[in-house]
C-alpha cells in the first residue's frame, strides 16, 4: 500500500524546493564569479602589476563572500522551516543543519582568505610607501653629485698639470729644444 503524504509533508516539499533553487541559483552566481575571475586573470596576463593582480582577487573573493552569506542565510531559513514544520530531530532537519555548518565554514574560509589577501595588498603598500619615503633615490642622486664634482675636480687639476708640464717643457732646460 502507497502511503499517502500528509498536508504538511507536500508543503515542506513545496517549501525545500524554492530553499533548493536558491541555493542552486548562488551555487551558480559563484561558479560565474569563478570564471568571471579567471578570465580576468588571462586578459591581465604578464602585463598588470601585482598589485592589479591582488585587487581583483581580493574583489572576486569580496563578491563570493556576499554571495556566500546569502546562502547561509537561506540555509538558516531553510533549517528552520525544516525544523518547524517536520521537527527539529527530524531527518530533514539534520540535513539541512549539515548543509548550514558546510555553508558556514566555506564563508568562514572566504572571509580568512579575504583577510589574508588584503593583508599582503597592506604588506605590498607599505614597501611601496617605504620606498617612496626613503632616501635612497636622493643618496644615489646625492651620490652621482659627488662623482661628478670629484670628476670635474680631477679634469681641473689634469688641465693644471698640463699647464705646468707644458711650462716645464717650454721654460725650462728642455725649453730651447721644444720651442
Amino acid at each position: 500500500m502507497a502511503r499517502r503524504k500528509s498536508e504538511i509533508e507536500i508543503q515542506y516539499t513545496a517549501t525545500n524546493a524554492d530553499f533548493n533553487a536558491s541555493i542552486k541559483d548562488m551555487n551558480d552566481e559563484i561558479k560565474t564569479l569563478n570564471k568571471t575571475f579567471n578570465l580576468q586573470k588571462e586578459q591581465m596576463g604578464d602585463s598588470a602589476t601585482e598589485a592589479d593582480k591582488l585587487a581583483a582577487k581580493i574583489e572576486n573573493l569580496r563578491d563570493k563572500h556576499i554571495v556566500a552569506e546569502q546562502k547561509v542565510e537561506k540555509m538558516r531559513e531553510a533549517l528552520e522551516n525544516s525544523e518547524r514544520v517536520m521537527g527539529k530531530n527530524s531527518t530533514e532537519a539534520k540535513k539541512w543543519a549539515d548543509r548550514l555548518l558546510d555553508a558556514e565554514t566555506a564563508q568562514a574560509k572566504l572571509k580568512n582568505e579575504i583577510g589574508r589577501a588584503e593583508q599582503k595588498m597592506a604588506d605590498f603598500n607599505a614597501e611601496i610607501k617605504e620606498m617612496d619615503d626613503s632616501k635612497a633615490p636622493k643618496n644615489l642622486l646625492d651620490d652621482f653629485k659627488q662623482m661628478g664634482e670629484k670628476s670635474q675636480d680631477a679634469l681641473d687639476n689634469v688641465g693644471a698639470m698640463g699647464g705646468s708640464f707644458k711650462g716645464i717643457l717650454t721654460g725650462g732646460a728642455i725649453g730651447g729644444i721644444i720651442s
